[in-house]
């Protein structure tokens, strides 16, 4: 388990160890201990997760409204053709 550096981290692999957390978790063979250092590495890997996807909601905002924007310059007739 990789705890605590997400630097170099991507989406897909903070998915694939957050499985892997909640299989072992769920299989409740995992010592108490144990069980405490999974959950808290979930909750990073969760807000990581949380975070990347804002992040690129965010930016999937951005290039829309700039599709739009630039659509609505050429709709306007003010192009050089018009």
């Amino acid at each position: 388990m990789d705890s605590g550096n997400n630097v170099n981290l991507t989406y897909e692999q903070a998915l694939v160890e957050l499985q892997k957390i909640i299989e072992a978790l769920s299989s409740g063979k995992v010592a108490l201990d144990d069980a405490l250092k999974y959950y808290n590495r979930g909750v990073e890997l969760t807000n990581f997760c949380d975070n990347k996807l804002k992040e690129v909601e965010q930016k999937i905002t951005v290039i829309r409204n700039g599709s739009e924007e630039n659509f609505n310059i050429e709709e306007d007739g003010s192009g050089a053709n018009g």
